[in-house]
């Protein structure tokens, strides 16, 4: 094989063998442009040595942790330990009791400073974002549309680098901006970089219309390059990037921006694929299953929250069965687990006045423990003992991850490893019911009917909007509303980012759970500063306020 030069974006990504199968050395790296041109007439073989190194590990990007977490370690250093917390900052999730809540979680629950400019729980967000956009346009560097040409093998990895940089930044505007719709409109978004170079100038915060006409180009971009082959462009393996993927992030920034019309389409290249795949009565609802000592186990395998197998509406998770530090909505949400339960009833609970508007034939309300709690439903092995709290979720419930399978040896030692659901077919029928019930076309209603059904108690009449007691007198929208938080509890911090988009505050009074009510947040704070960071670098970066 003839001797090539990499380019220097991809050295420290490119991995040693690829160097030794191309016959060069790392410190022999030049150009981009060296790069493209190789890539232009290079066999499949030599694209995939190439940029097999740092275009291959796209699908995973978002696992990738950011290095800020500091002194709040996991919660901040990755982004699924993020997504926890800001569920914690909402309405419909209580943390622990206030007799022992201390620890992970506690400071989100009270609103505890997480948005000037100098707090430590801000940062971590901003760093997360721009993680995914350098690894992005370290790609689309060398990818660009003139090099690509027909070649499928590199249509597809430009396809993953323009949906992950649209991720990014759609990450980056929903966390430092208001929300399109609820007074950010004609105000700044966020820096944008097109390409990777650490010697190019700063740039100014771009305005937030110009931020999402970027992410919306990336994404039909995406979509194009994954369709290039006449496919649809999803794939089976729910830990790819596909044109499922793309079409469910572009459904989620056409609700951002009033595009109603096009959140209807993107959902509807879903369906048209997943049809009505939800989980079961018996994949939803968490089971205990005594071990021999008749000790509560609660098996990851058995999940449909835990566990991709157990999953058929999946569309983008992974297999993580013995990697806890990507599972941490399970670590902060686990009813049993041995820091989240057993050190003092930090674990997630429900508001009560969410779970009264879940009807009674609807299995979703079994998730939630109210009446017939013991005091010590579940001993651990070293003698410890949970005690389970009124309204306490067992949705996550889990002693043994899927590491452990349905071993009960394993109980505690694997019940933090558990596979992630990032996005799922839920999500996409209730964006599309928003978007129908926000532009009055289509039927909101008969959308949502097809969710109520399969979340109706196995041997009942199957639930309706009309028969569903507890949404009586609800506009369209308001039951869409009331659906989405009670499918979605819980999950990916959706309560907050919906919160801020709906224009709703954070208020608790009236709650008989919440034990913080007194702190309420308000829509406008809900957008966070840029990092003082990043301004102390950058001195074209204005604050809002």
């Amino acid at each position: 094989m003839k001797k090539y030069l990499i380019a220097l974006s991809l050295v420290g990504l490119v991995t040693s063998s690829c160097y030794e199968k191309l016959n060069i050395a790392p410190p022999n790296a030049i150009t981009d442009e060296q790069v493209k041109e190789l890539l232009a007439t290079a066999d499949d073989e030599t694209i995939e040595v190439i940029l097999g190194g740092v275009a291959g590990g796209l699908p995973t990007e978002i696992l990738k942790n950011n290095s800020k977490g500091g002194a709040l370690e996991y919660r901040y250093g990755s982004y699924f330990g993020m997504l926890p917390m800001r569920s914690f900052e909402g309405n419909d999730v209580v943390f622990g009791q206030q007799a022992t809540a201390s620890g992970f979680g506690r400071d989100e629950y009270a609103l505890t400073d997480f948005r000037t400019a100098n707090s430590t729980r801000n940062y971590p967000y901003w760093e997360q974002g721009w993680v995914w956009v350098t690894d992005a346009n370290k790609v689309l560097n060398v990818v660009d549309d003139k090099t690509v040409g027909n070649n499928a093998t590199m249509k597809k990895y430009q396809a993953w680098a323009y949906l992950i940089r649209a991720y990014a930044y759609n990450w980056l505007v929903d966390n430092y901006q208001q929300a399109y719709m609820a007074g950010g409109k004609d105000k700044l978004g966020v820096p944008y970089y097109s390409y990777y170079n650490p010697a190019q100038p700063y740039q100014a915060r771009a305005s937030l219309q110009n931020c999402y006409d970027s992410i919306n180009k990336d994404l039909d971009k995406a979509i194009a390059g994954f369709t290039a082959d006449g496919s649809n462009g999803f794939t089976e393996a729910k830990d790819d990037l596909d044109a499922g993927v793309a079409y469910f992030l572009k459904a989620k920034v056409a609700l951002a921006t009033g595009q109603w019309s096009t959140a209807i389409h993107a959902c509807d290249q879903i369906i048209a694929v997943y049809g009505a795949q939800f989980m079961s009565q018996g994949q939803y609802v968490a089971k205990n299953i005594p071990d021999a000592t008749g000790k509560a186990q609660y098996y990851a395998v058995n999940s449909g929250f835990l566990s991709l197998a157990q999953n058929p509406e999946c569309i983008l998770g992974w297999p993580l069965a013995q990697t806890k530090d990507k599972a941490y909505l399970v670590y902060f949400f686990n009813t049993y687990g041995c820091c989240s339960g057993g050190s003092g009833g930090n674990y997630a609970r429900i508001d009560d006045r969410l779970y009264d508007k879940i009807n009674e034939n609807d299995y979703r309300k079994q998730n939630f423990w109210v009446t017939g709690l013991p005091d010590t439903d579940y001993e651990y092995a070293n003698g410890t003992s949970t005690k389970i709290l009124p309204y306490s979720n067992l949705k996550f419930a889990c002693t043994v991850g899927t590491g452990g399978g349905t071993d009960p040896s394993q109980a505690k030692a694997t019940s933090f490893f558990t596979d992630v659901i990032l996005m799922r077919l839920s999500e996409v029928y209730l964006m599309k019911a928003e978007a129908e019930a926000q532009s009055g076309t289509g039927d909101a209603k008969a959308t949502l009917n097809i969710l109520l059904a399969a979340r109706t108690k196995e041997g009942a009449t199957p639930l309706t909007c009309d028969s569903y007691t507890e949404m009586k007198g609800l506009s369209a929208l308001e039951m869409v509303q009331l659906q989405t938080r009670i499918e979605m509890w819980g999950e990916n911090g959706l309560e907050y980012y919906n919160n801020k988009r709906w224009n709703k505050p954070v208020d608790r009074n009236g709650s008989n759970v919440h034990w913080i009510k007194a702190t309420t947040l308000t829509v406008p704070n809900m957008a966070l500063q840029i990092p003082e960071e990043s301004t102390n670098y950058n001195d074209l970066i204005v604050q809002d306020n």
